[in-house]
């Protein structure tokens, strides 16, 4: 194979590894969009859950809630 062969062959797997970088950097971004979203729903729900718990003696008892 001459020189010119080999530089782009070399061309094309810089290429490729380019577009290879580019989706993996994409993939990571919606990745850690969706870990994101999931970590604010527990800390919603577990807010929600103690906001309960204090609340929850004051719906039982008819004496506490006056």
């Amino acid at each position: 194979m001459s020189q010119t062969d080999w530089e782009a062959i070399s061309a094309i797997s810089q290429m490729i590894g380019s577009v290879a970088v580019v989706f993996s950097v994409l993939y990571l971004a919606i990745q850690v969009h969706g870990s994101t979203r999931v970590a604010k729903l527990a800390a919603q729900d577990a807010a929600a859950t103690s906001l309960r718990e204090v609340t929850r003696p004051f719906a039982e008892n008819a004496d506490l809630a006056r």
